[in-house]
């Protein structure tokens, strides 16, 4: 049985960490805002027993630009974003600095082998400039049962938009990951959980 070399949740300054992290490895946030913290109340069903304040409520991938000069290059969150921003690249440093202004968390998951993190991403890049849902629409996701609502008012849920969990999902399926869970579905507390990541280990900025 494969085991990882860092133990689950292990907490690692992301000055030491940095140099590890790789293209197509999972970024895990926690967020004390109102959207963040309805997504882990609805996420609490998957924590495992103790873990209840672990659960995340963002998903992104860990990528290395081919750009610019080896020695200047900047660790970037590839994701979904809210605040019109859509699936784009951000600095690691400045998201996670939104994160932990607000009383967050943030984590890292190494992908496992055999899976190619250029691989994956080169598929999720194709998604770029998609939209992320407004806040109705992620009330449909979060919360199925409010779904026949949402419909009757106009919106469509999931529709023509991508939000963090489910960009991944389409970036590692097209890359040959079986999953057997529509994207929009899909959680950042069921992204992490993926075996196709090790374990987390949380990062301190």
């Amino acid at each position: 049985m494969a085991t990882d070399t860092i133990p689950f949740c292990r907490s690692l300054p992301y000055s030491e960490a940095r140099s590890r992290i790789k293209t197509g490895d999972c970024l895990s946030f926690q967020s004390s805002e109102w959207m963040g913290r309805i997504i882990r109340h609805e996420s609490q069903d998957a924590a495992l027993p103790g873990e209840s304040d672990m659960v995340p409520s963002h998903v992104a991938f860990a990528v290395w630009p081919t750009w610019g000069h080896p020695q200047r290059r900047r660790l970037m969150a590839l994701g979904a974003e809210n605040e019109g921003k859509g699936v784009c690249f951000l600095p690691l440093s400045m998201l996670a600095a939104w994160y932990k202004e607000r009383g967050g968390r943030v984590w890292w998951s190494e992908l496992r082998e055999p899976w190619e993190g250029s691989h994956i991403v080169g598929h999720a890049v194709e998604h770029l400039g998609t939209p992320y849902p407004n806040d109705a629409e992620m009330l449909a996701i979060i919360r199925p049962r409010l779904r026949w609502f949402l419909k009757l008012i106009g919106h469509a849920a999931g529709k023509r938009t991508l939000h963090c969990s489910a960009f991944m999902t389409r970036g590692i399926v097209d890359a040959g990951y079986i999953l057997n869970k529509p994207p929009h579905m899909m959680r950042p507390v069921d992204m992490v959980g993926l075996t196709c990541w090790k374990q987390r280990v949380e990062l301190f900025f």
